[in-house]
């Protein structure tokens, strides 16, 4: 069943037939149905690295989102509307996580108006996604969802490392528009 050498005295090992290079069992990719790939782990890599680097131009080129292949939020060059939330997760929050993408969303959805200036929130153009109680001051609920609202980018440049209850007694902001 399985493809096994045994020059130079080595038990258990297998040639590439990408690289040729002869390898331990360990260092090939298993199929489920316990057949062993012919191309070695290093080899499967590259080739799975090239093949994204493709599907990412292509994407690209057709203007749709770069992780799924989905329409592109009205605002964005990169991504749909899950995985532009998925983005602000990770960079917020520090990890991507499907449960918070999908409160996120939930939270958008039900209120896409900026608490501090009153504004239409639209993804990809002026939402960003910012902690109630900062996570300088407050690490221990840096990455609670009950501590995520969805603001304006000025409102959230402005309230820079304040509490939601410190921000609005020292400033009132009216947004014209």
């Amino acid at each position: 069943m399985f493809n096994l050498c045994y020059n130079k005295g080595m038990e258990n090992t297998k040639i590439c037939v990408k690289c040729g290079y002869e390898l331990l069992l360990e260092e090939f990719y298993i199929i489920s149905d316990g057949r062993i790939r012919s191309w070695c782990r290093t080899c499967m890599s590259k080739a799975a690295m090239k093949s994204a680097k493709k599907i990412l131009k292509k994407r690209r080129k057709f203007k749709v989102c770069i992780e799924c292949g989905k329409e592109l939020l009205k605002y964005s060059n990169r991504f749909c509307k899950l995985h532009y939330i998925h983005s602000a997760t990770r960079y917020v929050i520090g990890r991507r996580c499907q449960k918070f993408t999908l409160k996120l969303i939930e939270k958008f959805d039900k209120n896409n108006i900026c608490p501090y200036t009153g504004e239409t929130l639209i993804l990809g153009l002026n939402t960003h996604l910012d902690h109630i109680l900062p996570r300088s001051r407050y690490p221990d609920l840096a990455t609670s969802i009950d501590n995520l609202e969805w603001v304006s980018a000025v409102a959230n440049h402005a309230k820079g490392t304040m509490t939601k209850k410190e921000f609005l007694s020292k400033y009132k902001i009216t947004y014209i528009g």
